[in-house]
């Protein structure tokens, strides 16, 4: 497939734990994508008859959360995550039993910029129930119901500042799997 990738991810980086200071470090995200994601989940609904209300409730605080590798949230663990090419599979660094449907699971990394400006975030949900995504602290994506990615849907333009960015998303898992993240552009 053919891509077009912007000069302001062509010198991007990304890395997992929290940065030590304002430096660039961590591994290239030239091709737009990031390597791996730290997750943590799942977190069972509060309603089991009504999963979907899972992605309003807050298991950690959404906003403010800067985690680097094995911190804690309650019993839970942010661990790595490979991304696949383009795609982030949150349930492959969770042992069995996977979560359930209704559960809630999170994905963060931080992105560090020459500069700042705009990229485009693009999601499929494949088919969580919901799912909601934060740079920065500021809520820049939600989706409700099954969505599936293609290249004119779901592209969602969000500012990145110069320095350390920081990148959330919340997936309420469906019947089949959990969400997936797409590249920045």
């Amino acid at each position: 497939a053919w891509g077009r990738i912007s000069t302001l991810m062509a010198g991007a980086r990304w890395q997992l734990n929290k940065p030590a200071d304002d430096k660039p470090a961590g591994d290239s995200a030239s091709l737009g994508t990031l390597g791996q994601w730290l997750v943590l989940g799942g977190f069972a609904p509060k309603d089991a008859d009504k999963p979907e209300a899972s992605v309003e409730e807050a298991f950690i605080n959404e906003a403010d959360i800067q985690p680097s590798e094995g911190d804690k949230a309650g019993a839970l663990a942010w661990k790595k995550a490979p991304s696949l090419g383009s795609w982030l599979d949150m349930e492959a660094a969770f042992a069995d039993p996977k979560p359930v449907e209704g559960s809630t699971c999170y994905a963060h990394a931080y992105m560090h910029l020459a500069q700042a400006g705009t990229v485009v975030l693009r999601f499929g949900t494949l088919p969580a129930l919901d799912a909601k995504a934060w740079v920065n602290g500021k809520l820049v994506f939600q989706a409700t119901k099954w969505r599936y990615w293609n290249e004119s849907q779901f592209g969602h333009k969000v500012e990145l500042n110069k320095g350390w960015n920081r990148l959330l998303v919340k997936s309420v898992r469906g019947k089949k799997a959990q969400a997936y993240i797409s590249p920045w552009q």
